[in-house]
This record gives C-alpha cells, structure tokens and sequence, in this order.
C-alpha cells in the first residue's frame, strides 16, 4: 500500500471540541510529513475560521476550505476556486428568510454574518464550543443581503443556521429547483451548506491531486458527517471517526477511534 495524501476534516474529526488539536493528532501529522506525505486539511470552515492551532502547524501544506470551493497554500495563496454562479446565489440568498435561518456567506477565504443575528445566537442552536468560534471569526456586517448585493466576488459557500430545523427541508425543496442545482450538504444538526453544483469535498481533494499529480488511489481521507461523503467515496483509504453517524461509517472502508480518543492519529499510526 502506497499512500501519498492525507485529507483530514477538521471538527468532529481533527478537533477534539471545535479549536483544539490534541498533541496525539500532531505528532501522527508530523510524523506522516517526515515520511514524505501531504496531509491536507478538507473543511467546510472558511479559511479565517481554521485554528491557529491547526495554521501553525507548519507541516500542513495545504487548506481544502468552504467544502471544496477553495484551495489554499501554506502561504495563503488561493491556488484553486470553484465559487458558485452569481445567477444560482442571488436566488438562494434572496430565497433566504432572515426571521427563520442565520444566514452566513463565505467570500475570499472569509466568513460573513450580519451583526443583529451574532446578539442571539442560541436562538439558531449555536452555544457551547461554537459559539466563541463564530463570534471570533466572522465579519459581521449591518445588513447581510445588502452586503451580498454589493459584492462583487462570488460566493464560496453559503452556511444557513436554523432556529426551527423543520424550515431546513423547505430550503431544501426550494434550492432543488434551481438550475443547475447547488450541492446541498451539512455538517451539524441545524445547519445546512450551500456550494456550487460542481463543488463538495471530493472535488476540491481532486482538484489538488491533479495539482500535486497524486491519484486517488493514493490518497487516504478521514472524516465523520454528511459533508465529508464526497471526500470519503474519492479516496482510496477512506475513514469515518468513532463518532459518525451509521451511514457515514457504512461509506467508508475502515473505522477509527472517536475525535475525543484521538482517532485520527490512530487512522495515520494504523496506515501510514
């Protein structure tokens, strides 16, 4: 077995509670590195919102962000970008109702929010370990659709908070009949991401390979909610963490320990 590529997703996965990466997990990165590998985090995080405990880990040559919509270098630099079309997200936002959903737009590598919405955040669910990541590392702005109107780069993703979940399949329904229709994943409970129709995980890791000449076969990929299947059915050595659901282990090959017991250090001990 031959593996040259590491992919690792990061909460619920290389995060043990959402900033942290434990000393476990980066020893196995560095140790992987100093055998020859790439590891490369695949997120659905914008890059602004990626841990310094996880930037600085000098090692991790490349960032898969926003589900696969961007691709950037260890110097920052954007080296692939596959946003969605301006026709298919001025009808998604504008789709969008502000008094059911927390509507956040990821543009640049960045994540933006409107301000009145981050007051109240345990109305959409979000307390606890993401809390401070959100208020932390978002822009907020005074009116979020204004902002999006006034844009003149596209959108890498959009990410929708629900206060009533039963709202997310009416989003779901309404976005399904847009043409070509969006990839429409999720990475939490009440969440729901909204990418480009040729965008998710698995296409943003491919994009890289063909960059770094690297085929499938020779990559291993670890990961634990909806929006890592993409990235899972692309690589040759698939994982799915202690912690994921039933169907995304089913998806995958193999199983490993939980994010809590370090299971993506144990993935690395066990195969590379």
């Amino acid at each position: 077995m031959s593996i040259k590529l590491i992919a690792l997703d990061l909460d619920g996965t290389f995060l043990s509670n959402g900033m942290d990466v434990s000393p476990r997990n980066i020893n196995a990165v560095k140790q992987a590195v100093s055998k020859g590998l790439h590891v490369v985090i695949c997120t659905g995080r914008a890059f602004g919102e990626i841990p310094e405990s996880v930037r600085n880990i000098k090692e991790i040559e490349y960032f898969i962000t926003s589900n696969g919509a961007s691709v950037t270098n260890g110097c920052e630099k954007i080296i692939y970008s596959n946003p969605m079309p301006r026709e298919i997200s001025d009808i998604a936002v504008e789709k969008i109702s502000r008094s059911e959903c927390m509507l956040d737009l990821y543009i640049d590598n960045k994540a933006y929010m409107q301000e009145s919405q981050s007051l109240c955040l345990e109305k959409y669910g979000l307390t606890d370990k993401f809390y401070n990541m959100l208020i932390n590392s978002r822009i907020k702005v005074e009116d979020i659709k204004k902002f999006y109107r006034e844009q003149k780069s596209l959108v890498e993703k959009i990410n929708l908070f629900f206060a009533d979940i039963s709202y997310r399949e009416k989003v779901i329904r309404n976005l399904s009949t847009l043409s070509p229709t969006p990839n429409i994943t999720y990475s939490l409970r009440n969440n729901l991401e909204i990418t480009s129709s040729t965008c998710n995980k698995g296409s943003g890791l491919e994009s890289l390979c063909r960059i770094l000449d690297i085929d499938r076969s020779e990559v291993m990929a670890v990961g634990d909610s909806d929006n890592d299947l993409s990235m899972l059915k692309f690589a040759g050595y698939s994982f799915a963490m202690g912690n994921a659901p039933d169907y995304i282990k089913d998806a995958a090959i193999y199983e490993t320990d939980s994010c809590i017991d370090d299971g993506v250090a144990a993935a690395i001990e066990w195969f590379a």
